[in-house]
């Protein structure tokens, strides 16, 4: 449980900020909703986009953006230009990631490379001769 616990943690927070950050997106575009709202349909419409029909979700999550904010009374070109935005946001986001990664920025577990003659070396110390 303990294991569980911190990534659960982060995973709920990363999500927030998500949801936050694109809920800032729609308020620069005029998007006057609730931001409950951007809690019910973000989510929902990354949930779909993970379903197996298009490559990388691409129009599903757009699709159920435009859907969501036309049901909340916003114009279908402001919503389809907002989703789209919010596609381009992810891309660059992820970009600086990957980018970020690619330098060795990321100072996670790596894996280490072990050699033959390493294995023999550590063979060598710990043998009881």
């Amino acid at each position: 449980p303990r294991t569980v616990r911190a990534p659960i943690l982060i995973s709920f927070l990363f999500q927030t900020l998500f949801v936050l950050i694109i809920a800032l997106v729609g308020r620069g575009f005029g998007i006057k909703v609730s931001l409950y709202y951007f809690f019910i349909f973000v989510p929902l419409g990354d949930l779909l986009s993970i379903l197996p029909l298009t490559l990388n979700g691409m129009g599903i999550r757009e699709g159920c953006y435009l859907f969501f904010l036309h049901l909340g009374g916003v114009g279908t070109s402001t919503a389809l230009a907002f989703s789209l935005l919010c596609l381009v946001v992810v891309w660059g986001v992820s970009l600086i990631g990957g980018i970020v990664y690619l330098l060795g920025g990321f100072r996670g577990e790596t894996k280490r490379h072990v050699s033959v003659q390493s294995l023999k070396e550590v063979e060598a110390e710990t043998s009881f001769n």
